[in-house]
């Protein structure tokens, strides 16, 4: 387990970053290691301090 640093990102919202290597292990990165637009993650809160990240396919869901 990889411990990650929580960081402001505005006002309202905080963020973690994901490392490289895994972000190009799911095929999110183009070949020069830059993220790939359009792809979409949905986080949701399953337990207390318990977060899941998913990748899903933005065209068969609405985006809010």
């Amino acid at each position: 387990m990889e411990i990650r640093k929580l960081r402001k990102l505005d006002r309202c919202t905080a963020g973690i970053t994901v490392p490289k290597d895994d972000l190009r292990a799911e095929g999110l990165l183009d070949d020069e290691g830059n993220l790939i637009e359009g792809e979409h993650v949905a986080i949701e809160k399953v337990g207390d301090g318990e977060w899941r990240v998913s990748r899903f396919d933005a065209e068969t869901v609405e985006i809010s």
